[in-house]
């Protein structure tokens, strides 16, 4: 893997900061006309690295079945979609502050709550909104569940994108330490796994070289490591550990926005079952949809059929884009 040698393209820049009592949380923005929607990225990369990275067409061909709005960033497809698109990196990732010391797993749903609450209320109160919509992904959905859930009025519609659910695993998670270290390798390796064998690559390793070498930048001291590393908040894992063994961090009853349940088909986080107990357990929402999309793993956001997903997501959002 010629990571280190590879050149990286220039990523998204935060537009300002909201402060909370750890440090700053960087805020993202590309302005649209409608709904503002808040992004709420996963476990091991931030902003820069999903909804804001910026595929070219040079090094990510995609086979005229896939070909749509798939160049540029989810972000700014958001955007062209007429949505006023906002992100953030949670404390510990991208261009946040990093977390201080501590002697167990960081970042864990319920600080992670605090800080997305804290960004939906400076985009309520930039906006001039009640309620905004949430995009959020893998281990995001259950910190964006746990808002929708507690403060249903803040919200005006739900994505979950490969949603993390319960599951009755036996035995209680291992213990973590604060924080976890994630190669450029590690990566790759998980985003290939999911393919089943003898299927064309949904992400290529032209494609996946320059985000790479972003991925190990976001990490100013990854170079400090041998090999370099990203290293990221371990409470997340925890959090999900908890979650398949049978200890939910929110009720889904409580959530009262329509919610779009979106999965790629090859997702093994993410099961059809999952999804299913997930749609039964949203019994208080306005409404439930559930999307598979074929040819997709759990970071479908980054791979070739990800202009599929991008689309299921706006037409989603955009049908409640009025500013309210």
């Amino acid at each position: 893997m010629s990571v280190p040698g590879s050149q990286s393209r220039a990523v998204i820049e935060p537009e300002r900061w909201v402060e909370m009592p750890q440090g700053r949380v960087a805020l993202f923005h590309r302005a649209g006309r409608g709904l503002p929607v808040v992004y709420v990225h996963g476990a091991t990369f931030p902003t820069a690295l999903s909804v804001g990275w910026d595929f070219g067409r040079a090094v990510d061909p995609v086979p005229s079945s896939e070909r749509g709005k798939e160049a540029g960033s989810w972000m700014q497809n958001l955007a062209s979609a007429g949505l006023d698109a906002y992100s953030f990196d949670f404390l510990g990732y991208g261009a946040s502050s990093r977390w201080p010391a501590a002697s167990e797993p960081v970042g864990r749903v319920g600080a992670a709550a605090a800080q997305l609450a804290a960004v939906v209320d400076a985009v309520r109160n930039e906006a001039g909104v009640a309620r905004v919509g949430l995009l959020a992904h893998s281990w995001g959905t259950l910190v964006a569940g746990r808002l929708a859930s507690h403060w249903p009025e803040r919200v005006a519609r739900l994505v979950l994108f490969g949603p993390i659910t319960r599951r009755e695993r036996a035995g209680a998670p291992g213990a973590l330490p604060p924080t976890r270290d994630i190669s450029a390798q590690q990566q790759w390796d998980r985003f290939q796994a999911e393919v089943p064998a003898g299927e064309a690559p949904v992400f290529s390793r032209d494609a996946f070289e320059p985000w790479a070498a972003a991925y190990l930048a976001a990490d100013s001291a990854s170079g400090d490591r041998v090999p370099p590393t990203v290293r990221v908040p371990a409470g997340p894992f925890a959090d999900i550990a908890d979650a398949h063994a049978g200890h939910f961090p929110y009720d889904p009853a409580g959530v009262r926005a329509p919610v779009l349940l979106i999965r790629g088909a090859w997702d093994t986080q993410a099961t059809h079952r999952d999804v299913g107990w997930l749609a039964e357990a949203l019994a208080g929402a306005a409404s439930v949809d559930q999307v598979t999309l074929s040819r997709g793993t759990h970071v479908m956001h980054l791979e070739s059929g990800r202009g599929r997903l991008w689309r299921q997501a706006s037409s989603f959002l955009a049908a409640g884009s009025e500013r309210r």
